[in-house]
């Protein structure tokens, strides 16, 4: 399948660099692929070890709908392959390969996002980590932050963090949408790519590999959580979550995303728009982090390990100049364009 759709792509690959040779002296398929692995860059291949990763899990797994999940990551890591053949393969003077270029990144992520509910089950089976989780915090702590969030509970303060955790979905949005779109500042752009891509990547591949469900599923609490507007939004966006048992706690990506672009931000501050965005992702932020466990998604040690991988991720963001240098002094086009 994937042979098959390289071939396709050579061709629309040689189309978008102007080829002018005839269909008897062109390269081969295989070795179209094998060119475009040598010029993907090292966030690209982090996500074909991580689709890799997706299916090894699948097929290692003990849950039900096997096939589906397997399917599933099979389409999208093929796919991700014939993207990249396109990519790889087209002048790096062409503004819409450059631009598809970004937007399979984001397609990858997403994509393997829609599907968790089908992929997470395959590959754990029946198996949760929360007893764990929990004895983790409680012995290293002293106490689950869920249940001493419980005796504080009120309507506005469930409605103060849910209005936080649900800004997660626009602050990503807001940083993606234009790195993908308009962004112009090659380093900018590179460096986002890369920490977002190693975070989800990471995060996404360990929700394999440590399951749990959350506070909210094992534990019980003295009072209910409530409030009018954003609650009840909430509740609506993580419906399909809580329907699938999907087991994506650890680490906690809304810990970890955030702080990565209040990072990132902090770090750019002598630039627009960052000089002004850097002090609210730092305040959104924090308080996404606290929503977390008040709400009753996460436990600490998820958080905990959230904050660890956005420092990770942003230290690798870091490496994008140098990454873009290394390649021109061994003669390869650039990863982005200007």
């Amino acid at each position: 399948m994937v042979t098959s759709l390289v071939a396709v792509a050579t061709v629309v690959g040689h189309h978008a660099r102007g080829a002018r040779e005839p269909p008897s002296e062109r390269v081969p398929a295989e070795c179209c692929l094998a060119r475009a692995l040598t010029l993907c860059g090292s966030h690209e291949r982090i996500m074909l070890l991580y689709l890799a990763g997706l299916l090894l899990a699948v097929l290692g797994g003990e849950g039900p709908g096997r096939p589906k999940a397997f399917a599933a990551v099979a389409l999208v890591l093929a796919a991700y392959v014939l993207g990249l053949v396109v990519v790889r393969s087209a002048r790096r003077t062409n503004v819409l390969v450059d631009r598809l270029g970004r937007l399979l990144v984001v397609g990858v992520l997403v994509g393997t996002f829609v599907w968790l509910d089908v992929i997470l089950p395959s590959a754990r089976g029946s198996r949760s980590l929360d007893a764990g989780l929990l004895a983790l915090d409680v012995a290293a702590f002293g106490a689950e932050p869920a249940q001493l969030f419980d005796a504080l509970t009120s309507p506005r303060r469930t409605e103060w963090f849910a209005f936080f955790y649900f800004s997660y979905f626009v602050l990503i949005a807001a940083h993606v949408l234009p790195a993908v779109l308009v962004e112009s500042r090659t380093r900018i752009a590179g460096e986002l790519a890369r920490g977002l891509v190693f975070l989800y990547c990471v995060g996404q591949l360990v929700y394999t590999i440590v399951p749990g469900l959350g506070p909210y599923a094992t534990m019980t609490f003295e009072h209910p959580l409530e409030g009018a507007v954003w609650w009840p939004l909430v509740q609506a966006s993580t419906a399909t979550v809580n329907e699938a048992s999907r087991t994506d706690i650890f680490p906690s990506l809304h810990t970890a995303a955030p702080l990565f672009l209040a990072l990132f931000a902090f770090r750019n501050r002598a630039l627009l728009p960052f000089k002004f965005t850097w002090p609210v992702l730092a305040v959104f932020s924090t308080q996404i982090m606290l929503a977390t466990m008040y709400l009753r998604w996460h436990y600490l040690a998820d958080v905990l390990a959230g904050i660890v991988l956005a420092i990770v991720a942003d230290r690798y963001a870091r490496g994008f100049t140098a990454e873009e240098r290394a390649r021109e002094a061994r003669g390869l086009p650039p990863l982005w364009r200007p």
